[in-house]
């Protein structure tokens, strides 16, 4: 299920352009990738004592930023819902303990994707 939704944030964050460029040239790709998302990927994957790290080239392979996703998601998602991963992937780890404005920030993001979802009929 993970793969719906990438596919649904690659919607909302870039129309599933994986040459798109935001946040002033911070993020790029299909999920708006950010160069501190790929440096804690990275960490996560030594922690992990993967032999695997990632390149910002990567961030626009829409097969390797699939990738990134579940390995950031896979860190720093417990519980598991699409709301909860798209929330983190929007706010970052620990959102829910961030201030009013980044939650409600997440909360619109969480709409936005869960719309995308519905429409893929998931």
């Amino acid at each position: 299920m993970i793969p719906t939704l990438f596919l649904a944030i690659g919607i909302v964050e870039t129309n599933l352009d994986p040459n798109a460029v935001g946040d002033r040239g911070k993020s790029v790709g299909i999920v708006q990738i950010s160069d501190v998302c790929l440096e804690d990927v990275n960490r996560i994957l030594k922690l992990q004592q993967s032999k695997i790290r990632y390149k910002p080239k990567d961030r626009y392979d829409i097969r390797k930023s699939l990738e990134i996703f579940r390995v950031y998601i896979g860190h720093y998602c417990h519980n598991g819902t699409f709301e909860d991963m798209a929330r983190t992937w929007n706010g970052g780890p620990n959102w829910e303990d961030k201030p009013t404005r980044i939650k409600a920030r997440t909360r619109r993001y969480w709409v936005r994707v869960r719309d995308e979802l519905r429409k893929l009929r998931i």
